[in-house]
């Protein structure tokens, strides 16, 4: 239980902030807290913008609203609905399966995004994020090893990442 303490205590920086995008690359699926800031890529030699705080997801998610489920992760492998179902789909090419056209129109709508009103998480590292407008994103940690489930960090390279799995939670 003081891991997941833990979670809510680090998930909490994020009450006040606003979910501003999501995204996807394969199965993996981020939500973006705050505003976008600057930091140094020493490797290149550069600068650029990356999302004040990150949450990364390998597992099974949702977001809903008091009546319905807007989005979530299986949506991935349902075809877009200018597609039909046909051998030709491929979920993963971007904005060609329900998931990605969801979280376009639901962030079209609202350019600011939603608050954070509250976080919660369970003891097997599932998470419960609270945003205005009534919507709810969920988390679900659902295997029993160590594969990552879920991370959440602050940009910049010298922050550690918090990292869920089914086994546990570490800082890397």
């Amino acid at each position: 239980m003081a891991e997941m303490n833990l979670v809510v205590e680090e998930l909490k920086k994020i009450v006040g902030l606003s979910l501003i995008s999501a995204g996807r690359a394969c199965d993996l699926i981020w939500f973006v807290f705050g505003g976008m800031v600057k930091r140094e890529d020493e490797r290149r030699g550069s600068f650029q913008e990356a999302a004040e705080y990150s949450l990364h997801v390998q597992c099974a998610w949702r977001l809903t609203d008091p009546e319905k489920i807007i989005v979530g992760s299986a949506d991935r492998f349902i075809p877009n609905s200018a597609n039909n179902y046909s051998d030709n789909f491929d979920w993963d090419v971007q904005g060609e399966n329900r998931c990605d056209e969801q979280l376009k129109a639901l962030f079209s709508g609202f350019e600011d995004g939603f608050i954070v009103k509250d976080v919660s998480a369970d003891r097997f590292g599932g998470l419960k994020i609270h945003l205005a407008e009534s919507l709810l994103l969920e988390v679900f940690t659902d295997n029993s090893t160590d594969d990552e489930a879920w991370r959440y960090f602050r940009s910049g390279w010298d922050f550690p990442h918090l990292v869920v799995t089914g086994t546990g939670i570490c800082w890397e």
